[in-house]
């Protein structure tokens, strides 16, 4: 219990972001400049097979349930973000643009 207290604490939009963002990086072997926050998942070729595992590891990150449909329902970084920050109780969302 200490351990996920000590994480949500930590846990800001901004670091989900960035875990998201360093995610895709190395899963699909992207360059830092290649993910566009608003760029919809399915651009980098993301699967549903892909989805189950970000999914499964984001669960073991944040120590919250996640469906594995999020990247589905939330099918980019920003929204993926706002996602999980309101599943971990953190409060401040991104305003998207307009896509």
């Amino acid at each position: 219990m200490r351990v996920a207290a000590s994480i949500e604490a930590s846990l800001t939009r901004e670091t989900i972001v960035s875990w998201i963002r360093e995610y895709l990086q190395r899963a699909l072997d992207l360059k830092r400049e290649a993910v566009d926050d608003d760029a919809y998942f399915s651009d980098y070729g993301v699967d549903s097979m892909f989805a189950v595992v970000m999914t499964g590891d984001i669960r073991e990150w944040i120590k919250k349930d996640i469906s594995p449909t999020a990247l589905y329902e939330h099918p980019t970084v920003n929204r993926l973000a706002d996602h999980v920050a309101h599943l971990a109780g953190v409060t401040a969302l991104h305003v998207e643009r307009g896509r």
